[in-house]
C-alpha cells in the first residue's frame, strides 16, 4: 500500500520497476534490502545477478541490451529474522523524501545480521553497509541505535537536487533509521 498510487500499483509490475531502477522507487531498494537475486534472460541465455551487483547508477543496472527480467527470487523469511519499512513523503503516493527497508536477523535482542537499504538518498537504491557493521552483533538500545544514526553519514551522500537539499535528506535517513531500528527492537 505505499507504492505509488493504486493506479499505478495495478499497472505496473514489480520487474519493470526493478529494471527501470528509478532511485525513488520501493522495489528496487527491497531488493537490496531482502538479499534478491535478480533472473534475466537475453541472447546469450539465462543468468542470475544479485541485487547487490544490479543497480549501477542513475537509471543504469546489470542488464544489457536484449535482455529482459524473468524472474525476481526472494531469499524466504525465518522465525528468527525481523522486518521494517517506513518512507516520508511530503503526501501519500508521492515519491518518498527519504525511504529505508531492512531485514535483521536477531538471536532475542542481538542483532546477528542485518540489511538496511535506502532509497531517493542517491543515484540508486543505497545499501548502508557502515550502518550495518555498527549493529551486527550488538543488542539494539537507545546507544546502539545513536550510533548507527551517526555511522550514516559515512554511507550516503545525497545528491543536491531543486526540491530537498542534501542536508535535509541525510536528516530524513537518520529519523528514518531511528524509527526503523526502534520497531525492530520491539520486534517488527
Amino acid at each position: 500500500p505505499v507504492v505509488a498510487h493504486p493506479a499505478i500499483r495495478n499497472r505496473g509490475t514489480f520487474g519493470g520497476s526493478v529494471a527501470l531502477a528509478d532511485p525513488a522507487s520501493e522495489f528496487p531498494a527491497m531488493t537490496l534490502a531482502l538479499g534478491a537475486e535478480i533472473e534475466i534472460a537475453g541472447p546469450a541465455g539465462h543468468r542470475r545477478v544479485k541485487a547487490d551487483d544490479f543497480f549501477i547508477d542513475l537509471f543504469e543496472t546489470a542488464l544489457q541490451p536484449g535482455e529482459l527480467i524473468t524472474a525476481i527470487h526472494v531469499p524466504l523469511f525465518r522465525a528468527d529474522q525481523r522486518f521494517a519499512f517506513d518512507e516520508l513523503a511530503r503526501r501519500r503516493g508521492d515519491y518518498a523524501l527519504a525511504g529505508c527497508g531492512m531485514l535483521a536477523t536477531c538471536a532475542g535482542a542481538r542483532i546477528d545480521d542485518i540489511r538496511i537499504s535506502f532509497f531517493s538518498v542517491g543515484n540508486t537504491p543505497t545499501r548502508v553497509k557502515g550502518v550495518e557493521a555498527t549493529l551486527i552483533g550488538a543488542r539494539l538500545d537507545a546507544e546502539r541505535i545513536a550510533a548507527a544514526q551517526g555511522a550514516l553519514e559515512g554511507d550516503l551522500a545525497p545528491p543536491d537536487s531543486d526540491e530537498v537539499p542534501p542536508a535535509m535528506r541525510l536528516h530524513l535517513a537518520r529519523v528514518l533509521l531511528g524509527r526503523l531500528l526502534g520497531r525492530l527492537g520491539e520486534g517488527a
